[in-house]
Parts: C-alpha cells; sequence; structure tokens
C-alpha cells in the first residue's frame, strides 16, 4: 500500500480518474464505454486528463494491478495474445486493471478504451496475433509520451496483425492527448489505424463508435495513420481516389452502424459534451440526427470548459416516465433527469431518462 501511494503520487489527473472510475463502477444494467479527455488548456488546473467507465458486461474485475520496469536479456520473446514477439531492453512500469486494459504508466501517459463497431471483421486464422488489451500494455511499457504510445500501437499492430474489434483508445501525457482508432485491415492479417490530437483547449467523448472525421494527411502535428489507410478504405467501396479531390472520412469509410441502436453512440457524445465542452459549442451541436455514420452530427473535439471534475450519466431505458426507476451513483446520489424527450427536445420510442453520476 505504500509502494501504490508513492506511486500515484507520480501519477496524473489521468490516473486518479481512472482509479475513481475503477473504483465507482457502474451496475451492469448500462453495457457501455463511454470514454473522455481534456486537454490542459481545457481544465482549470492546466492538467490533462482522460477517463473512462468499464462497465465489462459485469465481468471486468476493478482491481488494479502493477506491473514494474524491467530490463530484459537480448532475444527475450514477448508473449502475446496470440504467440509471441521480440521483447525490448528495458519496459516501463504501469498499472492495469485486472483482467481488463493498461490504464497508466510511470512516465503518465495513460489510456481510456472504448470498443467500436468496425467495417472489417478480425479473422485469428489469418495470423493477427495482437488484441487491444496486448496494445494497451505495449504502448505503455515502450513509450514515455502519448505521441510515441500511439506510433508504437500503430507500427506493432499492422506489423504483427490486429486480431480484435474496431476499437478506440484516448492515448494522453501530461502535455497533450490524442485520439486513436483502430481495426483489422482487409487482409485481416494486419491492421488499420489513425490517431488525431486533441487541441489543448478542446475535450473529446468517445462512446462506441468511431469519432474521428476527415483526416488532413498535410498535417503531420495533429493526424498520424497507417500507411495502408487510402488503399484499405478503397476496398470499403466508400472512397475513391486522391484525397485533395475526395477527404477521408475515418467515421463515414471505416466504421459499422452504431451498435445497439439509434443514439446509442450519439446520444452519450451530446451529453458528454453538454457536460465538458463550452456551452456556445454545445449549443450548436444537433440533439437528432438521420443516422450516425453518415450524418456525421458530433465533431470528434469540441473546445471545452474550465473544468475541474465533471459527473458522469448513463442512459436507461424505460417505457414511461413512471417506469424510470431511481438509479445510484457511487456515493449515493440519486438526482436524475426526466425523459430524454424532456431535456433535449426531441422523440424517442421507447424514450429514455438521463441520471448523472458524481465522482
Amino acid at each position: 500500500l505504500t509502494y501504490f501511494a508513492s506511486m500515484l503520487k507520480q501519477f496524473s489527473v489521468c490516473m486518479l480518474l481512472e482509479v475513481a472510475l475503477v473504483i465507482l463502477q457502474l451496475s451492469t444494467e448500462g453495457q457501455a464505454c463511454t470514454t473522455l479527455a481534456a486537454g490542459r488548456s481545457a481544465t482549470s488546473t492546466g492538467a490533462v486528463f482522460c477517463a473512462h467507465s468499464n462497465d465489462g458486461d459485469g465481468d471486468t474485475v476493478g482491481n488494479l494491478l502493477k506491473v514494474p520496469s524491467r530490463a530484459w536479456k537480448k532475444g527475450t520473446e514477448r508473449k502475446v495474445s496470440g504467440g509471441s514477439i521480440a521483447q525490448v531492453p528495458i519496459t516501463n512500469g504501469y498499472f492495469t486493471k485486472v483482467g481488463g486494459y493498461a490504464s497508466t504508466n510511470e512516465f503518465q501517459v495513460g489510456l481510456a478504451e472504448s470498443t467500436c463497431v468496425s467495417v472489417f471483421e478480425a479473422n485469428a486464422s489469418a495470423g493477427a496475433i495482437l488484441n487491444i488489451v496486448d496494445l494497451s500494455e505495449l504502448g505503455l511499457e515502450r513509450a514515455t509520451n502519448a505521441r510515441q504510445a500511439v506510433q508504437v500501437m500503430g507500427e506493432l499492430a499492422t506489423t504483427h496483425g490486429y486480431n480484435d474489434a474496431g476499437e478506440s483508445l484516448l492515448v494522453v501525457d501530461t502535455v497533450e492527448g490524442y485520439i486513436f482508432h483502430i481495426l483489422p485491415d482487409p487482409t485481416q492479417s494486419s491492421a488499420v489505424w489513425a490517431a488525431q490530437r486533441i487541441p489543448d483547449g478542446h475535450v473529446a467523448v468517445v462512446a462506441n463508435s468511431f469519432t474521428i472525421r476527415t483526416i488532413n494527411f498535410t498535417d503531420q502535428k495533429n493526424f498520424m495513420y497507417s500507411a495502408n489507410i487510402q488503399a484499405a478504405a478503397r476496398q470499403t467501396g466508400r472512397y475513391h481516389g486522391n484525397p485533395e479531390r475526395d477527404p477521408l472520412d475515418f467515421t463515414r469509410v471505416f466504421a459499422g452502424p452504431e451498435p445497439g441502436r439509434k443514439y446509442y453512440s450519439g446520444r452519450r457524445m451530446w451529453e458528454g459534451y453538454r457536460h465538458l465542452g463550452a456551452p456556445a459549442a454545445h449549443a450548436a451541436l444537433p440533439t437528432t440526427y438521420a443516422e450516425y455514420v453518415s450524418s456525421a452530427p458530433y465533431p470528434a473535439t469540441l473546445p471545452g470548459a474550465s473544468l475541474r471534475q465533471r459527473a458522469r450519466w448513463r442512459c436507461v431505458r424505460c417505457d414511461d416516465g413512471s417506469a424510470c426507476t431511481i438509479l445510484r451513483g457511487g456515493v449515493g446520489h440519486t438526482r436524475r433527469y426526466g425523459l430524454m424527450a424532456h431535456v433535449v427536445g426531441c422523440s424517442l420510442t421507447p424514450r429514455w431518462c438521463e441520471h448523472p453520476y458524481p465522482v
């Protein structure tokens, strides 16, 4: 416990929020992972942060496990889910959630994960050997900043193959943050990925759907991507030609349909931006849309408010207002909103109510 406490003192706001969110798990009525991040100019302390509500279908243990830094002999192999890869001489220490994703390392690089639906599916028989848990561990083991973590994960996935669902990781350090999206490539033996930098004064929300839109191939500071991204995009049938004439919208090209039901992802993005975003910026966002992927209702990032810490929320299905149960937050808070139709001026069938969870 003493060592754990001393390690926590070295970690950023991201780690503190991760710990709080692990301890104050949502109940299994809401099967979803919502991730949040804020740039340093969007927080009252100037710290970059990310947060992850990992519902995990009720089977994710909340314990944190410390993996120590270590030196390795030349020729050592590093085991991964589908085999092994060459180990590096020295690996960083990091915290990981037992049975889940790595969260923060000793250099204050932090991750927050949300599973997404992608147009290409994985196939273990194609030879890909890495999944998203592997990448989260490898990124934190081998990187000392967020940008490097993105590059490590992307390069390893394209080299050794990505055998998992579409995934998103918010990747932050003490200076900046990135949205990282990844999916199997068309051959199912490699990977397609992209990353977008979160502007210092912005916030980001990912809620089980890709959010990166137009990739600026000439802006190397704010965008990173796999070398095969344009070739893979053409194979979807959704992208044709030169990015100068035909901009590549990552979500429109590589995302599968919004999971579960309409508004499953978009409503959480809207609500997340309501809590995290600048009021004027949020007011310009639509409350409804025809279809998430093609309509592009919400941007990947939004100008943020000056944040200290922010409530969690959830949507629960109810047939009518009287059937909505009072849900209790991690600290016994019972405040809730009314019907979604009343809150945001939209009409949904069946209707929903929302309940904020303070952290």
